[in-house]
């Protein structure tokens, strides 16, 4: 059996054997994809009797629904910037980078563009994408008096060539912007979803909290994280609130002890003066 095999064998024999497997796959992939995108383009699977390259990628080559449309979507992009497959085969893209870039290429700019996302992670394109298209913060409309139906999240700037999924009546005078702002929605009893825009530093800063709990949370759970941070945060202004009020407090007492001591003294003071004026004036008498 393979892993009976895998496991007899050395470290170093393995790590050499995973780094050929990677690079078959690579290459088997990038295969795959020159043959799909040479396949649809001829419709060559009408002659073996399917009706589609879908159909043909579930029944023929046994992929599931979600696989067969990424294989296919990466194979029309690549045949249309063929140095996408080589690219591939020298895992220097991925077939999810590829369908990440695939809304944003253009042909006077995909291949700066592609060459710019070579050898990156997908979170790095999606930074890569957004330096080169930058959108405005989400806005809110509102219309006349507010309706939670009055309200749209409008994101103004769309993929080149690819029209927004609506327009705005720039007509409708009533039509007021409003600053974004995060947005809570209900989901269950307990359960709520948060919408919110961010700078890269917080993002960075978020990251870096769910690096530092490492195992503590699971990898995708942001709302684990904010909750974290938030019971830290919660003490934090806790104590500092409550150490004011101390702060406050001991300052009144002491100011209130200086005053009472300061009246003590204008009372003996007095009573001393008193005192005097009256030893002088029995001293008076006597003469």
């Amino acid at each position: 059996m393979l892993f009976a095999r895998v496991s007899s064998q050395q470290d170093p024999v393995i790590a050499r054997e995973a780094r050929t497997y990677s690079r078959q796959e690579s290459g088997a992939t990038a295969g795959l994809l020159a043959c799909l995108a040479v396949f649809d383009e001829r419709r060559a699977y009408r002659a073996l009797g399917y009706s589609s390259m879908l159909e043909y990628c579930q029944r023929d080559l046994s992929m599931s629904d979600d696989c067969a449309k990424k294989y296919l979507g990466a194979a029309r992009t690549a045949r249309d910037y063929p140095v996408i497959f080589d690219m591939i085969a020298d895992r220097r893209l991925s077939v999810s980078a590829v369908l990440t870039l695939r809304p944003w290429l253009e042909p006077h700019t995909a291949d700066e563009l592609i060459a710019a996302a070579a050898g990156k992670s997908r979170e790095d394109i999606d930074w890569l994408i957004a330096e080169r298209f930058p959108k405005s913060d989400m806005l809110v409309l509102e219309t006349g008096p507010w309706q939670p139906e009055n309200v749209q999240a409008l994101s103004p700037i769309s993929a080149p060539g690819h029209p927004a999924p609506f327009e705005i009546d720039e007509s409708n005078e009533s039509m007021v912007p409003v600053l974004p702002s995060a947005k809570l929605t209900p989901l269950s009893a307990d359960r709520v979803s948060l919408q919110v825009t961010m700078s890269r530093t917080t993002r960075e800063k978020l990251r870096r909290a769910h690096e530092l709990l490492g195992h503590e949370v699971a990898s995708d759970d942001v709302a684990g994280v904010l909750d974290r941070a938030l019971d830290q945060l919660i003490a934090v202004l806790e104590k500092r609130k409550h150490g004011l009020h101390r702060k406050r407090r001991a300052a009144k007492a002491q100011a209130e002890a200086a005053a009472e001591a300061q009246g003590l003294v204008v009372a003996e003071h007095k009573l001393f003066t008193d005192q005097a004026g009256t030893v002088a004036q029995e001293k008076s008498w006597v003469r």
